[in-house]
């Protein structure tokens, strides 16, 4: 694995790296470390693993990337997966559950797509990001896990392939899961309580779950809350559309969240559809007869979040 203070020098000159756009990669020749370890690289483009555990983990190749025409300096040596034909590159760092910047280089002009799954249970489906804009070969992106395990990692850029099996730790059970039959067990534990707009949903080929990218209005909790967020930010927010209704692109919700990634907490009782073409703005429980809202206005719910917190 990568030691802590060299993983964090590689980011570091990964971002610099970033900030430009015309860089260029030689993928055509292998350097002098990577030569000596083409014993590890399968034919296929799969990164051969180790099958002694459990999760046949892609074991990372330690190597000295090659020279990059650019400004800056070159990408330092430290753990990479690489593609048999060389040509996609991933960093290699440490996997948990919820959110990465992951840098990747892949074929000139070329573009990179992302996907992955778990392999040893039912989880919604890997949630990748990229950014657009970077024709030249880095390719920066937000990949999200939705939960720990063992996942398998496939990325592809015109004929190239790569695939890797990586072991994402879980993360850790909150200490006092809301037990949903209180709105102030709910509101009481500091969370995002937002008013957010669907800006767009993406369901997996299962049909059970859905991204969905949601821009905050306002932060109901602000300032009252540790875990406040932004107006204008936007959110990956996952749903398990079998247990709860899917949220309507262009509409606008009370939303109470959790998790990574963040996840609706009691879905039923605390989402509400907002009407905002009327003064005040009123408001549409999920189930009008087990919500945990008292009143039918967002400045109401306010209250009452303002209440339970001051408790």
């Amino acid at each position: 694995m990568v030691q802590p203070r060299r993983f964090a020098w590689l980011v570091f000159v990964l971002t610099i790296v970033f900030a430009f756009s015309g860089c260029a990669i030689e993928t055509d020749e292998l350097p002098p470390e990577l030569a000596d370890t083409t014993g590890s690289l399968g034919a296929s483009g799969v990164a051969q693993s180790d099958q002694s555990t459990e999760c046949p983990v892609t074991t990372p190749i330690q190597v000295e990337p090659p020279e990059i025409v650019h400004e800056s300096s070159p990408l330092p040596r430290g753990e990479y997966f690489v593609s048999a034909d060389k040509k996609i590159w991933a960093v290699a760092g440490p996997w948990r559950q919820g959110s990465h910047k992951v840098p990747w280089i892949k074929p000139l002009g070329s573009q990179l797509v992302v996907q992955g799954r778990r392999l040893d249970g039912d989880a919604a489906p890997l949630w990748a990001s990229l950014a657009d804009g970077y024709d030249a070969d880095f390719q920066p992106s937000r990949l999200i896990f939705p939960s720990g395990g063992c996942w398998e990692i496939e990325a592809r850029a015109d004929s190239s392939v790569l695939r890797i099996v990586v072991a994402v730790a879980p993360q850790p059970e909150p200490r006092a899961a809301p037990s949903c039959a209180d709105a102030s067990d709910v509101l009481r534990i500091n969370r995002p309580i937002i008013h957010g707009r669907i800006e767009s949903s993406m369901v997996d080929p299962s049909g059970r779950w859905a991204w969905l990218t949601v821009r905050v209005v306002r932060d109901l909790m602000y300032p009252l809350a540790l875990h406040t967020v932004l107006a204008g930010q936007t959110l990956m927010v996952l749903q398990d559309i079998e247990r709860e209704p899917l949220l309507a692109r262009d509409e606008e919700y009370v939303l109470v969240l959790h998790g990574a990634p963040w996840r609706i907490v009691c879905p039923l009782q605390t989402l509400a559809a907002i009407d905002i073409a009327h003064r005040p703005f009123t408001i549409e429980p999920a189930l009008p007869g087990l919500t945990l809202w008292t009143g039918e206005t967002l400045a109401e719910i306010e209250a009452q979040v303002r209440a339970a917190v001051n408790r």
